[in-house]
């Protein structure tokens, strides 16, 4: 499902919680790329990006410095749904 801009109506105000919504909002956010980094000191950062060519960059600058990279495609999944009005 494609959504353009045009379509998703935004404002500032309370949440309407209509839950008709919640297949629009997934189509949305659903197909996230995930790059996670362990440091030298095996920390883990993580970061999301919602194309691939930004991950990639992201993870070529990270392989850069030295530090373990992977790219992990993620699925978002809306906990709470409903326009801001």
């Amino acid at each position: 499902m494609t959504t353009t801009a045009a379509e998703v109506p935004f404002s500032i105000g309370e949440t309407t919680g209509d839950s008709t919504d919640a297949a629009l909002f997934e189509g949305i956010v659903d197909g996230a790329y995930v790059v996670v980094c362990r440091s030298l000191d095996d920390r883990f950062k993580r970061r999301v990006y919602l194309n691939l060519p930004a991950a990639e960059k992201a993870a070529q600058r990270a392989s850069e410095r030295g530090v373990d990279v992977a790219i992990v495609l993620a699925r978002l999944v809306p906990v709470r749904t409903g326009w801001v009005r």
